[in-house]
């Protein structure tokens, strides 16, 4: 099984990452951060996404894989707004 998982640095997602890669997984982690602790085994993308899921989609392509999203934009200490994010009306 090939997964890769945004927001992998966070609460959920480093446990996510830990117990796929226990499973076997093939996991490739992502976020804007580096993790505290890697786990061994798993391939980690620092920065935004788009850079790192274009890679995976050319290296997996023609293979299966899944895409576990759990990033979310926030600034250290304070949770994101809507109001910061209003981008069409």
């Amino acid at each position: 099984m090939r997964v890769a998982v945004t927001g992998s640095s966070g609460f959920i997602g480093r446990r996510l990452v830990a117990r796929l890669a226990e499973t076997g997984a093939d996991v490739v982690a992502l976020d804007l951060v580096a993790p505290a602790q890697a786990v061994p085994g798993v391939r980690y993308l620092t920065g935004d996404g788009t850079v790192g899921l274009a890679q995976l989609t050319q290296d997996w392509q023609g293979s299966e894989w899944t895409l576990v999203h759990l990033a979310w934009p926030m600034a250290r200490g304070r949770a994101w707004t809507p109001q910061a994010q209003v981008v069409h009306q």
